[in-house]
């Protein structure tokens, strides 16, 4: 285990407020996640990584879904591991999404249930390795489903200690308003810095507390107070669509 925290700073926040109540989901029932908890799934993911889907630093993991705590885990898990998260956009048609995945080739694309049928052509096509379904426990699909694959997976503690700070952790893409969406690669360096600037700038604490609205397929679903939040110790609420009266 290598003494700095790129790519693992979860693990070593987790030794210093392992009980500290870190991420609340709204949607169910208020479940809480510590340092500890997350630290736990985020390896279990990133062992699954490794020994079932045989991902190697700088293969690509895709999402298509709403705001979830999976996203969170695969977030830690991609840091663990060298690999890349590529969240798409949920509101993208099926054609687009292919379209996508045919240039940016992801290995492995979890997707929640809801979307099943964008998730079509891809399936039809081969156009990726593994799909593995986040399921809201509505329906039965013919997919590997996370949480069993979770459990699954072994819990022990995961690294990739030829990473480096200029290493793409994240492909957020654009708007798409002149064509299809592109990709904008965001390095492990712009995310801290940004935590940074933002802790420094707004005197973030570990007191602070926010409710995640924007999407996290958008720069700001991450960047704005989300990471820097998980820096710094506060809380993060998260669920999966807008709601004016929870909000």
């Amino acid at each position: 285990m290598r003494t700095e925290w790129i790519g693992n700073y979860l693990y070593f926040r987790a030794r210093l407020d392992n009980n500290k109540q870190v991420l609340v989901d709204v949607d169910d029932g208020m479940k809480g996640y510590t340092y500890g908890d997350l630290n736990h799934r985020a390896d279990r993911l990133a062992n699954m990584f490794k020994d079932r889907f045989s991902l190697k630093r700088g293969d690509r993991v895709a999402f298509v879904s709403r705001n979830r705590v999976e996203l969170i885990d695969a977030y830690f898990a991609t840091g663990k591991t060298g690999t890349i998260l590529v969240p798409y956009n949920a509101r993208l048609s099926a054609a687009e999404l292919a379209s996508l995945v045919r240039s940016e080739r992801p290995k492995v694309l979890f997707f929640e249930d809801i979307y099943e049928k964008n998730i079509a052509q891809i399936r039809d096509e081969n156009l990726v390795e593994h799909l593995v379904v986040l399921s809201n426990g509505e329906q039965k699909l013919a997919y590997n489903e996370y949480h069993q694959l979770l459990e699954q997976a072994a819990d022990k503690p995961v690294s990739c200690p030829e990473l480096d700070m200029e290493d793409i952790h994240l492909i957020i893409h654009t708007g798409g308003t002149t064509g299809l969406p592109k990709g904008g690669l965001v390095s492990h360096r712009n995310e801290l810095f940004n935590a940074f600037n933002e802790i420094c700038s707004w005197g973030l604490n570990h007191e602070d507390k926010t409710l995640l609205l924007l999407p996290m397929f958008h720069t700001g679903g991450w960047q704005l107070l989300p990471l820097p939040l998980l820096h710094v110790g506060g809380t993060l609420y998260i669920n999966r669509q807008y709601d004016p009266k929870k909000t």
